[in-house]
Formats: C-alpha cells, sequence, structure tokens
C-alpha cells in the first residue's frame, strides 16, 4: 500500500490572519493595553492602606506579583473604596 503525499502550501496565511501583518499589530496593542492596565492596577492598590491590603491578603512588596497574575477581568477592576488623603507614601518620610 503506498501512502499519497498532499500538496501543502506552508507560506500560506492562515485563515485566522490577514494579510500586511495586522496580527502582529493586534498582538502588539493587546499587549501594550495589558502593560497600561498593569501599571494602573499597581497604583491602585498602592494608594490603598496597609490595613485595607490586609484585609484582601495582600502585603505591599506582594502587589507587582499579585498583578502579573491578574487575568484580563481582574485588570479592569477599580477598587470601590477611595484611598485615605491622610496616607503618606511609604518612600517618603511623614512630616511632624
Amino acid at each position: 500500500m503506498q501512502s499519497t503525499l498532499k500538496h501543502r502550501n506552508h507560506f500560506a496565511q492562515p485563515a485566522s490572519q490577514d494579510a500586511g501583518g495586522s496580527g502582529a499589530l493586534r498582538r502588539w496593542l493587546r499587549a501594550a493595553t495589558r502593560r497600561w492596565r498593569q501599571r494602573r492596577m499597581t497604583a491602585a492598590l498602592n494608594a490603598l492602606d496597609d490595613r485595607m491590603l490586609r484585609d484582601i491578603g495582600l502585603i505591599r512588596a506582594d502587589i507587582p506579583r499579585a498583578v502579573r497574575t491578574f487575568d484580563e477581568r481582574e485588570l479592569r477592576m477599580t477598587p470601590l473604596a477611595p484611598p485615605r488623603a491622610d496616607r503618606t507614601p511609604a518612600c517618603q518620610p511623614a512630616s511632624a
């Protein structure tokens, strides 16, 4: 019994990709949007006070690692409680 070889065009693009590299553009745009959402979520979590972070099970040092594991739905969330205005940033000493 002989096996039959089929001609296959390995240079043809799959039907899911458009011509002109728009698939690469779409991937780049999706990655850029994800990085922007990660930075926004990191800033929102850093703005919360330590008690609120403890309530959700985080410490300040774990915020970047935790945000990297969030999926797209979680990155679109916004915190319900606004940050406290009297909280001083961790990198600046409190003035007396």
